[in-house]
């Protein structure tokens, strides 16, 4: 059978190429108002963070369009991804302690079900990474496909601000470790 190879012209978008640019010079910029940030009062923005959580549209705007609240945006996405692993340690720790329990009454007295604290530190460092590279995708397919007007700094901001929501995945957590509330007014 003769083959033949024929020569198939690429079908990328230019335009599509074009936003990708944009979106990376939006990126770009907002990494620079991060380096730029300077002291700012955590509880101020924390409370901004919670109006944010409540659908302040108001307070979305405000923070949308602060540069200075890049960097309390991308401190709530680490304290949001540390909090998840503190939590998940705990939890990880707490659901095997029965198999501990068990694994000692069989003589294994060295076992261990924790997960190592390294482990936790990349898988801390890729949440943060990956957070901020799903904003990035979302800013890119909302505006290139579903003609959105926002910049990547806009929604960075504002959806690092809501992260603080990851908080709560502690308290559960700690919930669970005992079965019962946290504050039981003991």
């Amino acid at each position: 059978f003769p083959v033949t190879i024929r020569h198939h012209e690429s079908h990328h978008n230019p335009d599509m190429n074009k936003e990708l640019k944009a979106h990376l010079s939006g990126a770009a910029e907002t990494f620079k108002d991060i380096k730029s940030g300077g002291k700012f009062d955590i509880a101020k923005e924390f409370m901004n963070a919670v109006e944010i959580l409540k659908l302040n549209v108001k307070k979305m705007e405000e923070i949308a369009a602060n540069k200075a609240a890049a960097l309390p945006a991308l401190v709530f996405i680490a304290v949001g991804a540390l909090a998840f692993h503190v939590g998940v340690y705990f939890y990880i720790a707490n659901m095997f302690k029965g198999l501990a329990g068990l694994a000692g009454m069989a003589g294994m007295d060295d076992i261990s079900f924790a997960p190592p604290i390294l482990d936790l530190v990349i898988s801390f460092a890729l949440l943060v990474v990956v957070t901020v590279a799903m904003i990035f995708i979302m800013d890119f397919v909302a505006n290139t496909f579903f003609k959105g007007q926002g910049k990547f700094g806009q929604l960075f901001r504002v959806l690092g601000y809501a992260n603080i929501v990851m908080i709560v995945s502690v308290f559960m957590q700690l919930g669970f470790m005992k079965n019962e509330p946290i504050v039981t007014g003991k």
